[in-house]
């Protein structure tokens, strides 16, 4: 097993541990990057992981795209479920995040686990986005809570060249696994896409790092934050029984 594959099953495999059977829940767009995640998460959990696939209905083929996420799924021998959603006026990428954040919340149960296949290119997508936007330092974190469950991204730390690499090396195409394409991806109109294919590439060129050093400084971040806040929480203790003799 090639090492870049390695890491992305070792990853997932951390990720995975102490999950009860039957709690998982694997993001499945049809895409290329939740097509390998949810290939390896029925590997390692022997089929008892679950697919949701929300349906946006932003795309002529939207429920073609439906139809072939609950057939891969059942050619990995794990379950599915469609969700469709309403997309509210507005900034169409931020409404139909919103909106399935919000379908993933209503089928997260107490301790189940919801994956995502964000991978460390798309960190440094979110995070550049929201500095832009004026929102400051809002990293992609690897856990949080939703609703009842959490939600994991096991492969944040790693590229989407490493998962086309794992894609690669277990023939997921040769399979029968195909993914979808959505054209919208390279619509340069949307903040995302034109910071991916505009503006990321020549940033790359300059700085081949540039992932990896902002995957460092968020951690940085987190640590120096967890710091600061178990010093706060001392101090007010003690604050407090000092002013109460």
């Amino acid at each position: 097993m090639a090492a870049r594959t390695r890491d992305v099953v070792e990853l997932l495999q951390r990720a995975l541990a102490g999950v009860p059977p039957g709690a998982v829940w694997v993001a499945y767009s049809g895409g290329i990057d939740s097509t390998a995640l949810l290939f390896a998460t029925a590997e390692l959990t022997h089929r008892s992981c679950r697919a949701v696939h929300v349906h946006h209905g932003l795309h002529p083929d939207a429920d073609e795209w439906a139809g072939h996420a609950q057939a891969t799924a059942a050619r990995l021998g794990v379950q599915a479920r469609v969700l469709r959603v309403g997309i509210a006026p507005g900034n169409v990428e931020a409404c139909a995040r919103e909106a399935r954040y919000a379908a993933f919340e209503e089928v997260l149960r107490p301790g189940d686990v919801l994956l995502l296949a964000h991978h460390a290119d798309d960190h440094t997508e979110t995070l550049l986005l929201r500095i832009f936007s004026g929102r400051g330092w809002l990293a992609m974190p690897e856990r949080r809570t939703l609703g009842a469950g959490s939600v994991l991204r096991p492969w944040r730390d790693v590229s989407r060249a490493d998962i086309e690499a794992y894609v690669l090396d277990h023939g997921l195409a040769a399979r029968g696994l195909g993914w979808i394409e959505d054209p919208a991806n390279a619509d340069t109109s949307f903040d995302r896409n034109y910071l991916r294919h505009e503006v990321l590439p020549r940033v790359r060129g300059r700085w081949p790092r540039v992932d990896a050093a902002l995957l460092r400084e968020d951690r940085v971040r987190g640590a120096r934050d967890a710091l600061l806040r178990h010093w706060l929480a001392g101090w007010t203790c003690f604050e407090f029984e000092r002013l109460s003799q």
